[in-house]
């Protein structure tokens, strides 16, 4: 069923120039319009790229080799002029890709990947204005756990006091009661 309706659909757009935009491009696109929101950068990338605007950098290089050398994902933190989170994930090769991309390409294999990169000021801004109204709650909740360690050692004391009075009493009763014994024993 499939087959006939691709076969209805090759025929139906015989004289039109149709493209098929996968996943990986979809994504790409999508996080492209929404950069200006948040500055998160979401771009396709390749060792092998068809433009020059998918040409992997240096991270993306040694990440993408990774991939195709069976990592699942990569990820990594940038200290620089900007700071921010990088993570790239495999676009693999299905066989559906190959009616446009080149026939050298396995069906399954990394074909380039998807990488994201969040810039990490608005982040770091955000923790740097809480962490100041944090601490007394952090503080807080220190002194509310000492205080119960200090109560606890405290009645842990009085126990081992009581348990040792116990003891010595039972010992002292013992002793008592085997005097008794013997003289009943003996006489």
């Amino acid at each position: 069923m499939l087959k006939l309706a691709l076969s209805d659909a090759r025929e139906h757009y015989r004289n039109y120039l149709v493209y098929f935009l996968g996943p990986p491009y979809m994504t790409a696109e999508f996080h492209s319009l929404r950069r200006e929101e948040n500055g998160t950068q979401v771009r396709l990338v390749s060792l092998r790229p068809r433009s020059a605007r998918n040409l992997a950098d240096a991270w993306e290089g040694k990440a993408l080799a990774e991939l195709e050398n069976g990592s699942k994902e990569s990820s990594a933190f940038e200290f620089q002029a900007m700071s921010r989170l990088r993570y790239l994930g495999p676009a693999v090769t299905s066989p559906q890709c190959q009616s446009c991309h080149p026939a050298g390409e396995r069906p399954n294999s990394v074909r380039g990947g998807i990488s994201v990169s969040v810039p990490l000021q608005r982040y770091v801004a955000f923790a740097r204005a809480h962490t100041w109204s944090l601490l007394p709650k952090f503080a807080a909740l220190w002194a509310l756990g000492l205080a119960g360690v200090g109560f606890a050692t405290r009645n842990l004391g009085k126990w081992m006091v009581h348990e040792k009075q116990a003891q010595d009493a039972l010992r002292e009763s013992e002793t008592r009661l085997s005097k008794v014994v013997a003289a009943g024993l003996s006489g």
